[in-house]
């Protein structure tokens, strides 16, 4: 499966690569045509565009997983006009049905990517818990349900795994090698393998991304955009997904 904001990660990760190598190439050319005391010069300017290409690398992950925060954040606003009729009649308001639970779970499932519905349902859900000897007990509990928090912490791990790789090659690392025999650049296995489906319990989670894109056109308030704020990916130390 591909997803639209993981595959703008891989995009932002394999132009900085790319963009690195070129400069990299630059330098080891400076070292070879100029005597040291120029050479050093001349690649004190590619180092500083060194910096600048890995400033942007690394914005582009982050500004792509604000964007993401913000969808997220719409979609965790109930839009009731959004919410199927089935879906309105069947679970809003309703206090005296007791459906079975794999039925509830059936209909999580057919509307995974509408968000409105999956509200709906799962406030439905919370009216019923009861307290039974200090313990809250709910018969739904088991019902999975994917909400936007669980979606913000996939993403979370898709961006923290590309800003891992854009450090490899900011550190010039193992990542940035050439075969010894053919001198060919080694396709680093980071960038190969990122978002593959190895990472087919994130994609459950996620979905495609097109069905959050559409949040966009949704109105919110401003106030209600900044729920997830505190969520930022950690550039250093991130595990590689």
């Amino acid at each position: 499966m591909e997803n639209i904001f993981v595959e703008k990660n891989r995009a932002i990760m394999k132009n900085y690569y790319e963009t690195s190598w070129s400069l990299k190439d630059k330098i080891d050319d400076n070292n070879k045509n100029y005597l040291p005391e120029v050479a050093v010069v001349e690649n004190q300017k590619i180092k500083e565009e060194q910096q600048i290409a890995y400033d942007k690398a690394v914005s582009g992950i982050i500004d792509n997983f604000n964007a993401v925060k913000e969808l997220l954040a719409r979609a965790s606003v109930l839009d009731i006009d959004n919410v199927p009729k089935a879906i309105d009649k069947k679970y809003n308001g309703s206090s005296i049905y007791n459906f079975n639970v794999d039925e509830v779970q059936a209909d999580v499932e057919e509307y995974a990517d509408n968000d409105d519905a999956i509200r709906t349902i799962t406030d439905w859900i919370d009216s019923k818990s009861q307290v039974d000897n200090g313990h809250i007990t709910n018969k739904y509990a088991d019902v999975k349900i994917v909400r936007p928090t669980d979606k913000l912490e996939a993403y979370k791990k898709f961006a923290e795994s590309a800003l891992y790789v854009i450090e490899q090659i900011h550190n010039d690392g193992t990542i940035m090698q050439r075969d010894m025999l053919t001198n060919e650049r080694v396709s680093p296995l980071e960038i190969e393998l990122y978002g593959d489906e190895s990472n087919q319990k994130l994609y459950d989670i996620i979905g495609d991304g097109e069905a959050l894109a559409e949040n966009k056109t949704k109105s919110v308030p401003d106030r209600l955009l900044h729920v997830f704020d505190e969520v930022k990916p950690t550039i250093r130390n991130a595990l590689v997904l």
